[in-house]
């Protein structure tokens, strides 16, 4: 996937010549919010910078929820505050923030960013047992890649901490564990402003583009409680026109696939005075060819 917004960190001497340079390249790429403007070398190797602030932020919300939790049995050199952490515990709570976008993409979950009252998701038992053996997963391959260094196979791990062994083998308090860990993670996100939605997938392509304008239609018509992913093929009119249709959803991204990267990646325009197609690009999270798409699809 050919991402639309990667950050660029530019360093000048003199703040003019800074300006004249956003400014030429803002007038010829479409991208807003790429270039960031700092004075300092200090600024850019700041922990908000190179970390992320929400990444950190979540990251500290995730501690907190562990300390919360764990009671008597925390590791008492975890039971400090974000700031008294050891570093690699630090690291170890980005690790997992890093991992989430991509956990609850996994279990069908879209996060909508930047919300002024975000409505905090209940999660369904499945939705939850799901999530639970996903940061399982995750945790386990984390936790085996830093012991392996140690030279420890992973028979002397498994027996070393027992809570690294697969789902299946868990005993059901630590399965508990996992699933109040992933339980609270609408709670933790609405508190940063992000807003957990589940996601539809509506595929204008292939032989489903035969039923996307039906089924597009369908979800105009009654209320909209989720968040619209539409995978659309652009060498195709009809699924162009149904992405188009599409914008009028209330919450709606899209994926794009075509035989040529489309030229309006490049043409920038306003978002308020964005139409047609190129306010369907303007909503896309990327782009890839046509000959990936059934290879990414199996």
């Amino acid at each position: 996937m050919e991402r639309l917004r990667v950050p660029v960190y530019v360093r000048l001497e003199h703040y003019r010549q800074l300006g004249e340079l956003v400014s030429n390249v803002e007038s010829i790429c479409r991208f807003n919010d790429r270039l960031q403007v700092f004075g300092t070398l200090e600024e850019i190797l700041s922990p908000g910078v190179l970390f992320g602030s929400r990444l950190d932020a979540l990251a500290q919300a995730l501690h907190e929820d562990y300390r919360r939790r764990s009671q008597e049995n925390i590791n008492q050199q975890a039971n400090v505050p974000w700031h008294e952490l050891p570093e690699f515990m630090k690291m170890s709570n980005r690790w997992r923030a890093d991992h989430t976008p991509l956990l609850l993409a996994l279990a069908g979950f879209h996060m909508e960013e930047d919300v002024k009252s975000p409505v905090v998701l209940e999660l369904t038992a499945e939705e939850t047992e799901l999530l639970a053996q996903l940061e399982h997963r995750r945790f386990t391959i984390e936790r085996r890649l830093v012991d392996w260094m140690s030279g420890e196979s992973r028979q002397q791990l498994q027996r070393k901490h027992p809570h690294l062994a697969d789902w299946s083998m868990l005993e059901e308090d630590q399965r508990d564990w996992n699933r109040r860990e992933v339980a609270i993670l609408p709670k933790l996100l609405a508190g940063l402003g992000v807003e957990l939605r589940r996601e539809r997938k509506i595929r204008a392509y292939g032989s489903a583009l035969a039923t996307a304008a039906a089924e597009l239609e369908s979800i105009l018509a009654g209320p909209q409680s989720q968040h619209y992913l539409l995978v659309v093929d652009l060498d195709e009119p009809q699924a162009r026109s149904i992405a188009e249709r599409a914008m009028s959803l209330h919450s709606v991204s899209f994926w794009l696939f075509s035989r040529q990267e489309p030229r309006e990646f490049f043409q920038r325009q306003s978002r308020e005075s964005s139409s047609g197609l190129q306010a369907v690009i303007e909503r896309a999270e990327g782009w890839i060819p046509r000959d990936q798409v059934a290879m990414r699809e199996s």
